[in-house]
């Protein structure tokens, strides 16, 4: 067998170098998706913050507007019994007021206009870990692709509710799956089959 002289630097084969390379250019993949994954999540919960501010603000004063013409509107319908003109439009200005209405739902009632998304930079961090780790465009398979998506998915809604335990909680579990082993050979197989021999035990405690 070839050695190294003792003190020398092994000289990596082209292959290895290409190999380095390529995985040099995963991990920058990886970096990219968790950042765009944060970028997306953070926008989409400032977006439903600001709805929710609109709603309260803009939104209610619509509600009460509508409520107000679907009154006029009864009250001209009253007094021309007759006018089927005058009730159908009553019943359609009603109508538009009870959905102006039910907008403005109890979570925009209790929302605090002043209530803003700021997580954390702690949060931000294992978010984008996780994101690294579990992203479903690491996928090599529909099935893969599928466990992934839960995962991220869970973990999105668990940063933007600011949970930090539960997307901790995310990350442990996914480290301990058998998707989170990399590489071919017996040893790799060996720990992937330990794994699901593990959820399923878990999942089905009378096996």
């Amino acid at each position: 067998m070839c050695q190294s002289p003792q003190g020398i630097d092994k000289i990596k084969t082209p292959e290895e170098k290409e190999l380095d390379q390529k995985r040099e250019k995963l991990r920058q993949l990886e970096s990219q998706l968790a950042n765009e994954e944060l970028a997306l999540s953070t926008l989409i919960t400032e977006l439903h913050y600001f709805e929710l501010r609109y709603l309260k603000i803009v939104g209610s004063r619509y509600a009460e507007l509508d409520d107000i013409k679907a009154k006029i509107a009864e009250l001209l319908a009253e007094e021309s019994p007759d006018d089927d003109d005058l009730k159908d439009h009553a019943r359609e200005a009603r109508a538009q007021a009870d959905k102006s209405s039910s907008e403005i739902n109890e979570e925009v009632i209790s929302f605090e206009e002043t209530t803003k998304f700021e997580p954390p930079e702690n949060l931000k961090r294992l978010y984008r870990e996780v994101a690294k780790c579990v992203h479903p465009d690491l996928a090599i398979d529909s099935l893969e692709h599928e466990r992934r998506n839960k995962y991220m998915s869970d973990a999105t809604q668990a940063y933007q509710e600011g949970d930090e335990n539960r997307l901790q909680r995310i990350l442990d579990d996914w480290k301990s799956s058998p998707e989170a082993i990399k590489g071919e050979g017996i040893g790799a197989d060996l720990v992937r089959i330990i794994r699901k021999i593990d959820q399923v035990q878990k999942t089905h405690p009378r096996y």
